[in-house]
Protein backbone atom coordinates (compact mmCIF):
# COMPACT_ATOMS: atom_id res chain seq x y z
CA UNK A 1 0.00 0.00 0.00
CA UNK A 2 1.51 3.74 -0.87
CA UNK A 3 1.95 5.78 1.76
CA UNK A 4 -0.48 8.54 2.24
CA UNK A 5 1.19 12.34 2.76
CA UNK A 6 -0.90 14.70 5.01
CA UNK A 7 -0.07 17.90 5.40
CA UNK A 8 -2.75 18.75 7.89
CA UNK A 9 -5.40 16.95 9.23
CA UNK A 10 -7.30 19.71 9.43
CA UNK A 11 -7.06 20.97 5.77
CA UNK A 12 -10.76 21.46 3.65
CA UNK A 13 -11.11 17.97 2.14
CA UNK A 14 -11.01 18.66 -1.62
CA UNK A 15 -12.07 15.72 -3.25
CA UNK A 16 -14.88 12.72 -2.46
CA UNK A 17 -14.96 9.81 -4.24
CA UNK A 18 -18.41 7.48 -3.50
CA UNK A 19 -18.72 4.33 -5.51
CA UNK A 20 -22.46 1.76 -6.10
CA UNK A 21 -21.72 -1.61 -4.49
CA UNK A 22 -23.29 -4.72 -5.71
CA UNK A 23 -23.12 -8.22 -3.97
CA UNK A 24 -23.28 -11.44 -5.54
CA UNK A 25 -23.78 -14.65 -3.84
CA UNK A 26 -21.48 -17.32 -5.01
CA UNK A 27 -23.35 -19.74 -7.59
CA UNK A 28 -22.28 -22.85 -5.84
CA UNK A 29 -21.92 -24.04 -2.28
CA UNK A 30 -18.02 -23.34 -1.05
CA UNK A 31 -16.73 -24.31 2.32
CA UNK A 32 -18.10 -21.76 5.27
CA UNK A 33 -16.06 -18.50 5.54
CA UNK A 34 -18.65 -16.64 7.89
CA UNK A 35 -16.76 -17.06 10.93
CA UNK A 36 -17.05 -12.95 11.15
CA UNK A 37 -20.41 -12.96 10.82
CA UNK A 38 -22.91 -12.01 13.45
CA UNK A 39 -25.86 -14.83 14.70
CA UNK A 40 -28.04 -12.30 13.45
CA UNK A 41 -26.71 -12.37 9.55
CA UNK A 42 -25.73 -16.13 9.61
CA UNK A 43 -29.93 -16.59 11.03
CA UNK A 44 -30.96 -14.40 7.93
CA UNK A 45 -28.49 -16.26 5.14
CA UNK A 46 -30.34 -19.48 6.33
CA UNK A 47 -33.59 -19.12 5.50
CA UNK A 48 -33.60 -18.38 2.23
CA UNK A 49 -31.60 -19.97 -0.97
CA UNK A 50 -28.76 -17.34 -2.22
CA UNK A 51 -26.59 -19.87 -4.32
CA UNK A 52 -25.77 -17.65 -7.62
CA UNK A 53 -28.06 -14.60 -6.57
CA UNK A 54 -27.72 -10.90 -6.45
CA UNK A 55 -28.01 -9.35 -2.70
CA UNK A 56 -31.02 -6.87 -4.48
CA UNK A 57 -32.68 -9.80 -5.56
CA UNK A 58 -32.57 -11.87 -2.13
CA UNK A 59 -32.76 -9.10 0.15
CA UNK A 60 -34.81 -6.23 -1.61
CA UNK A 61 -35.78 -4.21 1.25
CA UNK A 62 -32.33 -4.33 2.99
CA UNK A 63 -31.12 -2.49 -0.60
CA UNK A 64 -33.27 0.13 -0.62
CA UNK A 65 -32.58 0.75 3.01
CA UNK A 66 -28.44 0.81 2.03
CA UNK A 67 -29.30 3.10 -1.00
CA UNK A 68 -31.18 5.66 1.62
CA UNK A 69 -28.22 5.74 3.78
CA UNK A 70 -25.83 5.98 0.99
CA UNK A 71 -27.82 9.19 -0.40
CA UNK A 72 -27.96 10.27 2.59
CA UNK A 73 -24.10 10.46 3.36
CA UNK A 74 -23.79 12.07 -0.14
CA UNK A 75 -25.94 14.76 0.73
CA UNK A 76 -23.74 15.29 4.17
CA UNK A 77 -20.35 15.34 2.37
CA UNK A 78 -21.85 17.88 -0.59
CA UNK A 79 -22.24 20.01 2.31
Amino acid sequence: MPNIFVKSEFAPLKRVVMAQSAFAFPAKEAPPDDEFLTEETLALYASVDTLGKNFKDVFPERQQQGELEQAILNKVLEK
